[in-house]
């Protein structure tokens, strides 16, 4: 359920963030999307968002209520993670980035006060 200060993370098709969604697909590619978070305050706020990400045509969400992530699909199908990994990186390569997600299968990347901030979560 949702609660205060609660994120969705819904993907910016019209203009570019400073947040990037990488991703492996089934596939074995590799998407790349521009991450927008959303605030959430109420349950209200946080299940008209969601029905509209979906109705833009996304097959998943991801959010974070109280420390932990989740992905929902739009079949209803919901998957917790409860560990989060954050790493700091003064620069990145484009290998270090391919490794990681190789690793864990998806990741967000952020430029922060103290280099590029890497934020995986894991179940």
């Amino acid at each position: 359920m949702a609660n205060k200060n609660s994120y969705v993370y819904g993907i910016s098709r019209k203009r570019k963030t400073n947040i990037r969604g990488f991703y492996k697909m089934e596939d074995g590619s590799i998407a790349v999307d521009n991450i927008s978070p959303i605030l959430i305050n109420t349950q209200g706020e946080f299940d008209y968002t969601i029905r509209n990400i979906f109705r833009l045509g996304e097959e998943a969400v991801f959010y974070r209520f109280s420390d932990r992530g989740f992905i929902k699909t739009k079949e209803g199908k919901i998957t917790k993670f409860e560990n989060r990994i954050e790493l700091v990186r003064e620069r990145l390569s484009t290998e270090e980035i391919k490794k990681l997600i190789e690793q864990y299968g998806g990741l967000t990347i952020f430029k922060g006060e103290n280099g590029y901030v890497i934020e995986i979560w894991r179940k």
